[in-house]
């Protein structure tokens, strides 16, 4: 550095442009890129790196460095590089069955995004979940979106008056309804019904 009197004072000049080196920045690189181009600044590179998830940064990836890009550092400095694990995964909890508010706090909560679909059910109660994708106990990244199912109820169809039909006509109506037909009971009858 150096050391200037003047009339106003002392002023502290030191010159980083002969001293100092910003740490480049080389997230997103490979580990050997990123040496390469920490080498080619003047400084060195540990052989141990950390690893760290990252929820964008692939795994094997470079997410960053310690000191941090654009620190200022003197030349040969020792950087290490924080590699990606990729992103952390949680468990993802079970919502089947649940109400849809219920079900949207409970993944909220536990770190996921959702997105919701409806479909009949005859199983599952209406404003209930039915179906969730991924499953209860699986695994699935950080922030990742879950897929959820709420039921519609039991599909309802309406089914076609067969009176008076032949048996030939009314299975075309169920068919048409898209019904199956069922157990016949031949009725013979000379009157029709009012």
């Amino acid at each position: 550095g150096l050391l200037l009197a003047t009339g106003l004072g002392l002023a502290l000049f030191t010159d980083l442009g002969r001293s100092g080196i910003g740490v480049p920045s080389v997230s997103g690189l490979t580990p050997d890129a990123a040496k390469l181009a920490l080498i080619e600044r003047g400084l060195k590179v540990a052989t141990d790196t950390e690893t760290r998830s990252d929820p964008t940064i692939a795994t094997g990836f470079v997410i960053g460095t310690d000191p941090p890009q654009g620190s200022t550092v003197k030349k040969n400095t020792l950087v290490r590089l924080i590699v990606s694990s990729g992103p952390k995964l949680i468990v993802v909890p079970d919502v089947r069955g649940k109400a849809r508010k219920v079900a949207a706090e409970m993944l909220q909560t536990a770190g996921f995004k959702s997105k919701f679909t409806e479909a009949f059910s005859a199983d599952v109660e209406k404003g209930q979940v039915s179906d969730q994708t991924p499953l209860g106990g699986e695994s699935l990244a950080e922030g990742g979106t879950v897929n959820v199912v709420i039921s519609k109820g039991v599909d309802l169809v309406k089914v076609p008056n067969l009176k008076l039909m032949s048996q030939s006509q009314a299975e075309a109506a169920l068919k048409d309804a898209g019904l199956k037909r069922g157990s016949v009971t031949p009725r013979v009858t000379t009157q029709r019904d009012p």
